[in-house]
């Protein structure tokens, strides 16, 4: 059987500027179960993943990047596990609404 080697990120995803981009890892809790919610196409993923810039939590700021990966913990395997769930390109609204 030939040698597996991870993928990595930077070879998927290619960007001028990579820091342009923030990584989210929505973890599973039991009010937020992020991978059912990615699984049954929930309307709460969607709002898992939004930018609430009036929040003191930096977890839903995107401090000036313009792309967000998003990904969902995949407890079927373990904590360690995370399966993609979405590219977002966040656009500034006018007027400004939080």
């Amino acid at each position: 059987m030939p040698e597996q080697k991870p993928i990595k990120f930077t070879e998927l995803f290619h960007f001028s500027e990579p820091t342009n981009a923030k990584i989210k890892l929505n973890r599973n809790n039991t009010t937020f179960p992020a991978w059912d919610l990615l699984l049954h196409d929930d309307p709460e993923w969607e709002i898992m993943n939004a930018y609430r810039g009036g929040e003191r939590n930096n977890n839903h700021k995107m401090n000036g990047r313009e792309y967000l990966f998003a990904f969902a913990q995949y407890y079927p395997y373990g904590k360690d596990y995370y399966i993609f769930g979405g590219l977002y390109r966040a656009t500034e609204i006018q007027p400004p609404v939080y």
